[in-house]
């Protein structure tokens, strides 16, 4: 907590008491000048903007996804499951690399938009097998009787697996939101159009 509060005393302090090294964790002749400046000089209320954008629009992509994923991986009854489990987790290993991603980035005519970061990562492996994990924990009477009752898969993830599910979607949840928060060489690698420029960049 020390370094954050002196970090914040350090903004509503003077430069001469900055520069002359006498702030600890309280402000020394208190100022708003360097906020003022922020504000006027930089682009970073429309890149706060960005980023929330970014951000949700992200982490919604990236649940729907693994959710999905998760729940067809979790049954049993899959035809070739255990090959696409396979082949899954086998990205967790092998990476294309900087460069073919930029390239196909590229032939895509993602460039300078926010497809370009959340198509590549619009699902994270281990984050899949977690969640798919906590599904195969769920007892299967639960879907068995919803079965019996006439629901369909869709419906038994919705009404019966998502409800129980809450403190893993919570969990996976904040994983995609803070990635997405702190993304910073993805934007700058394909995001180039300074009204798109998110926080990160911009601080």
């Amino acid at each position: 907590l020390l370094p954050l509060l002196n970090i914040v005393a350090t903004s509503f302090s003077s430069e001469r008491a900055i520069m002359s090294n006498e702030v600890g964790i309280w402000p020394v002749e208190f100022t708003t000048y360097t906020y003022g400046q922020v504000v006027e000089r930089t682009p970073i209320i429309r890149a706060m903007k960005n980023t929330v954008v970014l951000t949700l629009v992200g982490t919604l992509i990236c649940m729907i996804m693994t959710i999905l994923g998760a729940y067809a991986l979790s049954k049993k009854r899959l035809v070739g499951r255990n090959v696409f489990l396979m082949m899954i987790t086998f990205t967790m290993l092998v990476n294309a690399g900087i460069i073919p991603n930029f390239l196909l980035i590229k032939d895509l005519k993602l460039m300078n938009t926010y497809w370009a970061i959340w198509l590549p990562g619009a699902i994270s492996t281990y984050n899949m097998i977690v969640m798919k994990t906590f599904f195969s924990a769920i007892p299967e009477s639960l879907e068995e009787s919803a079965f019996i009752d006439g629901a369909n898969d869709l419906v038994i993830m919705v009404r019966v697996i998502l409800p129980l599910s809450m403190p893993a979607i919570a969990t996976i949840t904040l994983f995609y939101a803070v990635g997405y928060w702190n993304s910073y060489f993805n934007v700058m690698m394909y995001v180039n159009s300074s009204s798109l420029k998110v926080l990160q960049q911009v601080l």
